[in-house]
């Protein structure tokens, strides 16, 4: 938090996976780069190092978080619930130093200016999300007294629920602005008459009306995720929010960040670079995942997942899905904590990776092959965007609300099926943007991307079962009986819809299931064949020069079992 100028620099040793940003930003003048830059050279900048150090790679919190809830398997610490000082640094510098401190300088900036109320707005907006994504990873932090460079180096860390709720003080200069306030502010600033427009938005093109969408979405998602301890009623907030559906996030109005395909400079998709052009890979798919998504014979699994084997792999330390469901796959991936003698074999080209849809890698047509055996990839390029908010999660929210607080019980029904159908939407929109959705892919023949649209038979059926897995439980064998399910097994049915449609950005599941307890997951240690591991954290350390260079830091880190405040 002491340099507040855009590292282009560092955003590129980001994208190589190279580490030794956080003393960049102990200097005091960056002899490459100006001093100052105006918004709408500022506004893009913020926006990469969003997608950069909140996305689906080692560079971001994504794979981190997607770890903490058994979509991937790592072999860093975090795999077995195991945190140090340093397995954040990265992200909490970049978020303060690239991402925030820049939009910081936004909002200085456009503060007072009648015809930049819109750049305000936007800055203020992504403020608010920032700051509430990292309330919910590390709970209290610097935010009130950060961002102001020389003025204070070591702003003190402010209680998680004073920077939701907000904290009047007898001093006025010591106020706390609640995240719902900012919010309120971007909104309005974005919706001004005359504030001007927005260039170089990398989001949403500069269209307004759709910042003012994403606002009103924010604020339902936090307002959801403080209603167990919300300290008053916001059924009233709730209620006013969803009356106008109209005015929050719909079809095809996620909030994201997209790549492109040029790699001179280099713009595709971290993930993509990590497990598809890093030849070591990057990414172990849980074999837990997998296996619940076939045995629901779910048809987003070729988007979501890429074979590299054919065949069994005939090693215990892999995880083969085998048959599930009377379906034969070769999935494989490595068993954390395996006990098998081939636990250290290198195995990259076997490893079953992320596919099309959380990062860009490739579509799975059942070939089997991987890079290295010269397989065409043609229809991988990493293009896919890192995706923050998506219309899928407003409406699962909404079900979740209106099912819990309550409001209209019967609406949340309704939410939760088109939330399911926002999710095979935006399956389907990707693999279109991918030029393969209905033709053939590449050189590969007589293959072809099925449609995966909410009209397509395998998802009209699929659909339906998780219409009725929402309506009836079902008994050992699988079987769905006439006994209708309790709120409690509806609200499973939500969180697990929600849980598989957010794959590729981990923070809200892992918010999600601490808040819920939903959908069921196992930790790593209770997989058959591994060691055991820790408890699964309530959240993450704080990183340690942060602890040890600021005077008005915690002396030490929280319990990592210790709640936020939400829960």
């Amino acid at each position: 938090m002491k340099l507040r100028i855009f590292s282009a620099a560092c955003a590129l040793l980001g994208l190589l996976n190279v580490t030794g940003c956080k003393d960049f930003y102990n200097v005091n003048v960056d002899p490459l780069h100006p001093t100052s830059a105006t918004p709408a050279q500022l506004l893009p900048g913020t926006q990469v190092a969003m997608a950069t150090y909140l996305g689906f790679s080692l560079e971001g919190l994504g794979q981190a978080t997607s770890t903490l809830v058994s979509q991937l398997n790592s072999s860093r610490g975090v795999g077995s619930f195991q945190q140090n000082g340093g397995s954040f640094s990265n992200q909490w510098a970049g978020l303060y130093n690239d991402m925030l401190a820049n939009n910081e300088l936004i909002i200085e900036q456009t503060t007072g200016v009648e015809n930049r109320k819109a750049y305000l707005g936007v800055a203020q907006l992504q403020k608010a999300y920032v700051f509430s994504i990292m309330v919910d990873m590390w709970g209290d932090i610097p935010y009130s007294e950060a961002l102001k460079g020389v003025a204070n180096r070591a702003p003190r860390f402010d209680k998680d629920r004073d920077i939701y709720l907000g904290k009047a003080n007898a001093d006025p200069t010591q106020n706390i602005q609640s995240l719902f306030s900012l919010i309120d502010d971007g909104i309005a600033n974005v919706t001004a008459a005359g504030g001007g427009g927005v260039s170089n938005d990398l989001i949403y093109g500069g269209q307004l009306a759709k910042w003012a969408k994403f606002g009103r979405t924010l604020k339902l998602k936090l307002y959801n995720q403080i209603r167990l301890k919300p300290g008053r009623d916001i059924s009233a907030d709730v209620t006013a929010l969803l009356a106008q559906p109209a005015q929050l996030l719909e079809t095809a109005q996620d909030f994201e960040v997209p790549y492109g395909s040029s790699f001179q400079p280099e713009n595709r998709n971290i993930s993509y670079l990590s497990n598809y052009v890093d030849p070591t890979r990057e990414d172990f798919i849980s074999q837990d995942f997998f296996r619940v998504m076939a045995r629901r014979n779910d048809p987003r699994l070729p988007f979501y997942f890429y074979t590299q084997a054919k065949g069994a792999t005939g090693s215990v330390d892999f995880d083969t899905a085998a048959t599930v469901a009377g379906i034969t796959y070769n999935f494989a991936t490595v068993r954390l904590g395996s006990t098998g003698v081939l636990a250290s074999t290198a195995a990259a080209n076997l490893y079953t990776l992320p596919g099309l849809y959380p990062g860009g890698g490739r579509f799975d047509a059942g070939s089997g092959t991987s890079r290295s055996a010269g397989a065409d990839f043609t229809y991988a390029r990493g293009v896919v965007a890192q995706r923050l908010l998506t219309t899928a999660s407003r409406y699962f929210t909404e079900a979740e609300l209106r099912l819990t607080l309550p409001l209209n019980p019967a609406a949340a029904r309704a939410a939760y099926n088109r939330g399911i159908q926002e999710a095979f939407l935006k399956v389907d929109a990707i693999g279109k943007a991918e030029g393969t959705s209905t033709t053939a892919v590449g050189a590969i023949p007589n293959v072809t991307i099925p449609n995966v649209a909410p009209t397509a038979p395998r998802v009209v059926a699929y659909i339906a079962s998780a219409m009725t897995r929402y309506d009836f439980t079902f008994d050992r064998n699988g079987i769905v009986t006439t006994t209708p399910t309790n709120d409690e097994q509806k609200l499973s049915a939500i969180m697990y819809e929600k849980y598989v449609a957010g794959f590729g950005f981990g923070e809200d599941i892992w918010t999600d299931y601490r808040r819920t307890g939903k959908p069921a997951i196992r930790a790593p240690g209770d997989v058959p064949g591994t060691v055991a591991t820790g408890s699964r954290p309530e959240r993450l350390f704080y990183d340690l020069g942060e602890l040890t260079s600021n005077r008005n830091a915690p002396r030490q880190q929280p319990a990592p079992t210790s709640t936020i405040f939400w829960k």
